[in-house]
C-alpha cells in the first residue's frame, strides 16, 4: 500500500531492529522478527508524504530520532523527536530538492547528514550540542548535489563519500578530530 516509495533505512526503532520505509502515505516501520518468530510487525509512524529517511539517537537519550526529507524530493530536511508518544519536528533545514539522508556516528558523535540536489545543494551535518541539546548545523559542501552518501568510520578520521550526481563526481570529505 505504499506508493512512490523512496526512503529505506535499516536501523532501530523503539529499541528494536527494524526497516523503515517511506512514501506518499508516510513512514512505516517493519520490525524484524525476534526469538525465532517469523512474524513481522508493522507500524505507521508518520502519515504524510516523506522521501528519504534515517534514524539515529542524535541527542543520546536512548531513543532514536528520525530525519526525513519532505515531501517527495522536497524542500524540507526535518529531524523528529518522540515527545509524549508523538513524533514532533525539532529542527528544519530548507532545501530546493532534498535527496539524501544518513544517520550514524561521525567521530563517535551521533549525527545526521542531509543533502540536496538542486539550488543550494547543501550537505549538512546535524548534531546535538552536548550542553544545550540544541541541534547544530555544519555545512560540508554546497556545490555537488548528492544522490547518495556513505560514511566510513576510521578512528580519528571519518570519511563522507558523496555521489554528486549533479556535477558528475564522487566527493570525499574527511572529518578529523
Amino acid at each position: 500500500g505504499i506508493t512512490k516509495n523512496h526512503g529505506f533505512c535499516r536501523g532501530t526503532w523503539k529499541g528494536r531492529d527494524a526497516f523503515l520505509i517511506s512514501g506518499m502515505e508516510g513512514v512505516y516501520v517493519v520490525y524484524i522478527p525476534q526469538n525465532g518468530s517469523d512474524n513481522f510487525e508493522t507500524e505507521q509512524i508518520l502519515d504524510h508524504e516523506v522521501s528519504d529517511i534515517a534514524t539515529c539517537d542524535i541527542d543520546g537519550d536512548g531513543i532514536e530520532e528520525l530525519a526525513a526529507i519532505e515531501p517527495f524530493h522536497g524542500d524540507k530536511g526535518k529531524i523528529y523527536k518522540s515527545i509524549d508518544g508523538k513524533l514532533t519536528p525539532i529542527h528544519e533545514h530548507e532545501y530546493e530538492f532534498g535527496h539524501v539522508v544518513w544517520g550514524g556516528k561521525l567521530l563517535n558523535k551521533p549525527s545526521f547528514i542531509i543533502g540536496g540536489r538542486k539550488g543550494n545543494r547543501d550537505v549538512v551535518i546535524f548534531q546535538a550540542d552536548g550542553n544545550t541539546g540544541k541541534i547544530t548545523e555544519t555545512l560540508v559542501d554546497n556545490t555537488g548535489g548528492p544522490s547518495n552518501i556513505a560514511v566510513l568510520n576510521q578512528g580519528n578520521t571519518d570519511v563522507i563519500l558523496a555521489a554528486n550526481r549533479e556535477i558528475g563526481e564522487v566527493a570525499i570529505y574527511k572529518i578529523t578530530k
